[in-house]
């Protein structure tokens, strides 16, 4: 075996330490909260008991369907659950940590390759949403591999890597929304570098432009769905600050000493394009990669501006392949490795060390993602509190009883909630023995109307009243 081939098994065998390293760091405590709203709305558009024209019907309210299909066909495998849907999407964030690997060894080297991987595997935006039920690491994953395969095309130009290319980017689009702010930055990206490079080679131009053709045309089917939601005039988004750079890279490091070390290697990468730049020796990767994270803020941001805000930190998970990216590369800037007070690679290993450290401390003390924490809403706690008392003479009541459903299934309850205002109220509470009014906290909730309260006083006294982080449960029995 030579020297060559052992790197290599030396290399695979550290990518598949981080790759363990990963999984630990997004299955420890799956479970720790039940699910929030936006995962409710992933795991009920995603029933096994509907079917697959009804999702795709429901992800013409979210997001484009790869998503909810997989998710689907893994629910009619594997019991509709907390866990089961949770793990799913932990399974679809590791190959995240793989493309980067990929895409460091492109940019740069191997060492580069390894450090992006292990940055993603400990990264706490990527880890936080790789446990819910929700699309982001699918986008990262489709994002950085579209990227991968648009710079592998201008360096290589070989016909696997266009096909490749069309497929991811395909992917990308009919997962995200966002995916169109990729597609769109890709071919600003092309038309910019055939300019530039002033590339005359016909038969490349013709492939290029036909793997965005097929690319394009993956998405066809979802372009109604599209023209209808450009007619939104108000979104749940709020305006964007002007701030939002700083506030952005903050939620994606989650931590100062991450963020201020992060800063700095980005900064060793920014000096050395500059001075490739102002020497003239501009690479196809600088400008790629700046294109990537400008482009995937400025167009979304421009349309905030022009329309309606868009522009969301979780949307921008198509720029954290990149903006972790620079981060890698900073390791292997010249600048580092001229450094003299301390060897290059012991420094390395000083960082890295620092970096997974400051994330145990995070994820273990600050933000707690591991232990018991309070959720933005507590569907799940409330749904036990009333299980206590559940039978088939029980009634629920809830302006929210779309989300209520999905615990109320998971642990098999007689009877779903309803939403008062499209009950027939008086006649169910007239054979009723039990009745529980769940009222939201968090947001706007209409509760019973005046009358349906007497009515319900009349019949029953309030037999316990108990308060969660988001809703206020009240239990009556009959007098």
């Amino acid at each position: 075996m030579n020297d060559t081939s052992r790197f290599h098994l030396k290399t695979h065998h550290v990518l598949l330490l981080i790759l363990c390293l990963g999984f630990l760091l997004r299955i420890i405590n799956l479970e720790v909260t039940g699910l929030w709203m936006d995962e409710i709305h992933s795991a009920v558009g995603t029933d096994p008991d509907i079917t697959v024209s009804e999702v795709l019907e429901y992800c013409k309210k979210d997001q484009p369907p790869v998503f909810f299909l997989l998710l689907h066909g893994w629910f009619e495998l594997f019991e509709f659950n907390d866990f089961n849907g949770r793990f799913f999407v932990l399974l679809t964030s590791l190959p995240g940590i793989i493309s980067m690997y990929f895409l460091g060894k492109e940019l740069k080297n191997s060492k580069v390759g390894l450090i992006a991987a292990f940055l993603t595997a400990i990264n706490y935006f990527h880890v936080d949403h790789s446990r819910q039920i929700r699309f982001y690491p699918l986008v990262f994953l489709f994002s950085s591999l579209s990227y991968l395969f648009f710079i592998r095309i201008f360096k290589h130009k070989r016909p696997v890597d266009f096909v490749f290319y069309t497929l991811s980017t395909a992917a990308l689009l009919n997962t995200h929304y966002f995916g169109i702010v990729v597609f769109v930055s890709q071919f600003i990206l092309f038309v910019f570098i055939i300019l530039w490079k002033k590339i005359k080679d016909i038969k490349f131009i013709s492939y290029s432009l036909l793997s965005g053709v097929f690319a394009a045309l993956s998405f066809a089917h979802w372009l109604p769905v599209v023209f209808s939601d450009l007619g939104i005039s108000q979104f749940h988004i709020q305006p964007v600050t002007w701030y939002f750079p700083i506030q952005y890279y903050y939620f994606y490091f989650r931590d100062f000493v991450t963020c201020f070390l992060c800063a700095a290697l980005s900064f060793l990468v920014l000096r050395e394009i500059f001075l490739r730049m102002r020497s003239k020796i501009t690479k196809i990767d600088d400008v790629i990669l700046l294109g990537w994270i400008g482009l995937g803020f400025l167009i979304p941001l421009l349309y905030s501006v022009l329309k309606i805000p868009m522009l969301e930190y979780k949307y921008t998970f198509i720029v954290v392949p990149a903006i972790i990216m620079m981060v890698a590369l900073g390791f292997e800037t010249d600048l580092f490795n001229q450094l003299t007070f301390v060897r290059a690679d012991k420094l390395k290993i000083y960082l890295v060390a620092i970096l997974f450290f400051a994330f145990l401390n995070n994820a273990l003390f600050i933000k707690t993602i591991y232990f018991v924490r309070y959720p933005p809403q507590q569907w799940r706690e409330v749904t036990r509190e009333v299980m206590k008392t559940d039978a088939k003479n029980q009634i629920v009541f809830s302006e929210y009883a779309w989300y209520f459903r999905y615990y109320f299934k998971v642990y098999r309850s007689f009877n779903p909630p309803l939403e008062p205002k499209y009950a027939d109220f008086n006649a169910l509470i007239s054979n009723a023995d039990s009745v529980w009014v769940l009222t939201s906290t968090s947001f706007y909730d209409e509760g019973l109307s005046a009358e349906q309260q007497k009515s319900l006083d009349e019949k029953f006294r309030l037999a316990d009243k108990k308060s969660f982080n988001d809703t206020i449960a009240k239990h009556y029995i009959r007098r």
